[in-house]
């Protein structure tokens, strides 16, 4: 008697909350038809104001915010082969001229300053060397005696065809003659290596000249300066300033990377 007794009491207890479960729902559906109908609808600027892409800013034509952009055309340029390394430009020496003076003086005359353009030939400096004047009267020495000298050979040549002096004296006249032509060739060589031939020669003043075209780099000299040839600064650098080395700092671990023909960018930070 005690199971029927409580089943009847379950549905009854069901039959009840039934109504509450059912106006609940309804209830819950009549709030939210009311949101739906009274919410507030979209602006058309929003409708019509198209949504970028997430990695995408779209900016309007009047937007403030283009005054600060500046357009490019992308173009396609190689990736870095390595890290930034220290380099410096240096003048190239095959095309350099380091100039010194031969002989020992004093600065007459300046004929080039820094900045100036020269070709092979131009005159830099004028020096007053006595050296020079040593040279030049070497010369004229060993001309005169070489000629005198071949006077003397003459004459032994003659007096041998006519048998009145020994083969030996014709001998030795003959070498003297030798040697006082290979005296005057080594002075006039010497000359020569001081000033180029054709050069004009004004006493013991000695032109310095330059030996390639391009452009005076430096210039350590004044009028009046005391010159030797043992100098360790040199009194002009010519170069050619289209030509340029640039030296780089490669690390060992980058050896790999130099390579003939390789193409190397590179910035100055003075331009």
């Amino acid at each position: 008697m005690t199971r029927p007794s409580s089943g009847l009491r379950a549905r009854a207890r069901s039959k009840r909350l039934a109504p509450l479960v059912l106006a609940t729902l309804v209830a819950i559906g009549g709030i939210a038809a009311w949101r739906t109908e009274h919410a507030a609808p979209s602006s058309p600027q929003e409708k019509d104001t198209p949504k970028a892409p997430a990695n995408q800013v779209i900016l309007p034509q009047d937007a403030s915010q283009l005054a600060f952009l500046k357009l490019e055309a992308v173009s396609l340029a190689p990736l870095p082969a390595s890290d930034p390394m220290n380099a410096r430009l240096a003048l190239a020496e095959d095309r350099t001229a380091r100039i010194f003076p031969p002989l020992a003086g004093r600065i007459l005359a300046l004929k080039a300053a820094p900045g100036d353009t020269v070709i092979p030939g131009s005159p830099l400096a004028i020096l007053d060397a006595p050296d020079f004047g040593q040279a030049i009267a070497d010369l004229r020495k060993a001309q005169a005696d070489a000629s005198l000298k071949k006077k003397s050979l003459a004459r032994a040549q003659t007096l041998f065809a006519g048998e009145a002096l020994a083969r030996r004296d014709l001998e030795a006249a003959q070498a003297d003659a030798r040697a006082a032509d290979a005296e005057a060739d080594r002075a006039r060589l010497r000359l020569a290596n001081l000033a180029p031939p054709g050069s004009r020669i004004e006493g013991q003043r000695l032109i310095l000249r330059a030996p390639l075209g391009g452009i005076v780099v430096d210039r350590q000299a004044n009028p009046g300066t005391e010159v030797r040839p043992d100098a360790t600064t040199p009194l002009f650098i010519l170069s050619d300033l289209r030509h340029l080395w640039l030296n780089i700092d490669l690390p060992e671990q980058a050896a790999t990377l130099a390579k003939p023909e390789a193409t190397v960018n590179f910035a100055v930070e003075a331009f």
